[in-house]
């Protein structure tokens, strides 16, 4: 299976433990996780900058198709097999997802931090 890659805010704390949590779980080689606190050169060659990705998870699956928000949750879940009955569930039961993507929104929002990261982005 190749690898996606998966951008995430490092220096989010709730984001930086959900994703060492991940690393634990998911077989080496099958994401590729990229940190953003490394600033815009880690998103050299993306489609997106780095404000957009600091708002929402973007994970760039393995045939280079971007996906962001909950749809980018579904994709890094499904290489993480104690996921993904979840992944199923979501996939299959639209209110159900509506709802997680509602709460996924809200939650984004007020991450920890988030508006001065942005800020710091928009200074540079």
């Amino acid at each position: 299976m190749a690898a996606i890659k998966v951008y995430f805010d490092g220096q989010c704390p709730i984001c930086g433990r959900e994703v060492a949590v991940y690393r634990c779980l998911v077989a080496s080689g099958s994401i590729d996780w990229c940190d953003l606190s490394a600033g815009p050169q880690s998103l050299e060659g993306e489609t997106f900058g780095l404000d957009a990705a600091l708002t929402l998870l973007h994970v760039r699956d393995e045939t280079g198709a971007l996906h962001v928000g909950l749809p980018a949750h579904l994709v890094m879940w499904d290489r993480l097999p104690v996921l993904r009955w979840l992944l199923g569930f979501l996939r299959g039961n639209a209110p159900v997802r509506r709802m997680f993507e509602r709460l996924y929104f809200w939650f984004t929002a007020r991450r920890p931090g988030l508006r001065q990261r942005r800020g710091r982005v928009a200074r540079v």
